[in-house]
């Protein structure tokens, strides 16, 4: 029985670990290929700006209690990331003359994909608290993140 719960403990701490940081490419790739995309197909400067309103959503989660009125802000910056990855996404679909220019689809689009990308900075987070203590401090990748979605937050 003792084996028995020590292999069960031993998968889970491996679980956590493998779970704490999401199996995605690094934002810093992301704005490479979005730099070297062409105008004419944005697929990854709206990912990244999907990916970037995930994490500050994801900020505003796990700061709403001990700061209240920065999670407002993040959760505003979470609103217009959407906002310009949806108009983003909108000028694409305009662009190719064979795709029909559906709103609403778009727009629940990019919210369901924002959805997913937050469960996974949570997830993240969490795992990062378990393991370490803290929710993103002690972990550079996911410091380096929230940099990078700063300046993306705050460009034009």
């Amino acid at each position: 029985m003792k084996k028995l719960l020590t292999t069960i403990a031993l998968i889970l701490f491996s679980t956590t670990v493998m779970a704490q940081k999401p199996d995605w490419v690094s934002l810093l790739e992301i704005i490479d290929q979005a730099a070297n995309e062409s105008a004419d197909e944005p697929t990854k400067y709206i990912y990244l700006l999907q990916r970037c309103a995930a994490q500050r959503l994801a900020m505003s989660t796990i700061i709403k209690e001990s700061s209240p009125n920065l999670s407002i802000q993040f959760t505003k910056s979470t609103s217009e990331l959407a906002k310009r990855a949806a108009l983003e996404r909108i000028n694409l679909v305009k662009a190719r003359a064979n795709s029909t220019l559906d709103v609403e689809d778009i727009s629940n689009d990019i919210l369901q994909n924002i959805t997913l990308l937050h469960e996974q900075y949570m997830s993240w987070a969490n795992s990062n608290y378990l393991m370490d203590g803290a929710y993103f401090e002690k972990d550079e990748d996911f410091k380096l993140e929230i940099e990078i979605c700063e300046e993306i937050a705050n460009s034009p």
